[in-house]
Parts: C-alpha cells; structure tokens; sequence
C-alpha cells in the first residue's frame, strides 16, 4: 500500500488554514479589504488571517480567548494582526469580534462557517486529484477517483438537501 500526503503542515503559519483565509479575503471587495477584517480563534486560524492579511495589506484583528497559547498570540502580533485578548472561552471570544466588527465596520471572517474559508481549504482536495498519484499496482487501479467522486457528489448532495431544508 502506498500513502501520500499532502504536506500543509509545511505552510507558513504550519496548517491547512491559509487556504481559506486567503481565498476568504481575496473575494472581498476593495473597500471591505481597506477596513480590515476581525475573527475569533484560539490559534490557527487566527495566525492564518494575519499572515495572508499582511502578504495582502488587509488590517486583520484576531479575538483570542485569555487561554490562547502565547506562542499564537505573539506570532499573530509579530505578523501583523491587533491581538485582542478576550473572555474565558471561544464563545466569549466569539461575542466580543462580533460586536467589534459591527462597531468598526470590519469584516467577521469565520473559520468555520464561511463559504469562502470551506471553499478555499477545499483547494487541497483540487491539488490532490490534479497530482499524480496513480496507483502503481492494477489491483488498485481507479479507486482514489472513484471514493473522491463519490465523497465529492455526497457532499454536494448534503449540501443541496441543507439548503432545500432552509427555504
């Protein structure tokens, strides 16, 4: 058997999370990208906002909770971000870049919820299915392309039955 993995933990910030946070802040307008951004995270997402906010000249405020680890909060200062240090949970962080971003007009880009975030992490699976990485026995041949096709439409089928439920 063989495995190949794809090496994000090689990016810059050490994580998947500036796939999204790149394409998240590139799709927003020129006005938005001169006010900033603001999120709430604990950790990688935040470090993620900051450094493609910096490499893109977009301000980009992070809400940790007190508990964030100080190796995080200093590398989102040192990359640019304002750090806000806030509540005893990710919840309270959460409250605190809501207000601040309808306070400052800033964007809240989620690092969960946010089609941009999703569809720019999603880039990796485009990355993996346009490498080559065929099988180099028979007796496996066309299963990657079958279980991504299959897990690919499943998705997209999730995701209709979700939105249909909405209306």
């Amino acid at each position: 058997m063989e495995i190949f993995c794809k090496l994000d933990n090689l990016q810059r910030t050490g994580s998947f999370k500036e796939r999204g946070a790149r394409n998240a802040l590139a799709q927003l307008s020129p006005d938005q990208q001169k006010r900033g951004v603001i999120a709430a995270s604990a950790g990688n997402h935040a470090q993620a906002l900051a450094y493609q906010g910096s490499l893109l000249g977009i301000p980009a405020t992070v809400v940790m909770p007190k508990f964030a680890p100080l190796i995080k909060v200093s590398t989102c200062q040192q990359l640019g971000a304002n750090v806000v240090l806030h509540g005893t949970d990710f919840g309270e962080a959460k409250a605190r870049a809501l207000e601040l971003a309808k306070e400052k007009g800033l964007a809240y880009i989620d690092g969960y919820d946010d089609p941009a975030i999703i569809a720019g992490q999603g880039t990796m699976a485009l990355e993996i299915v346009e490498q080559d990485f065929r099988p180099r026995r028979a007796d496996h041949s066309g299963r990657w392309c079958r279980f991504a096709r299959r897990s690919f439409v499943g998705h997209q089928n999730s995701a209709a039955e979700h939105e249909n439920r909405g209306r």
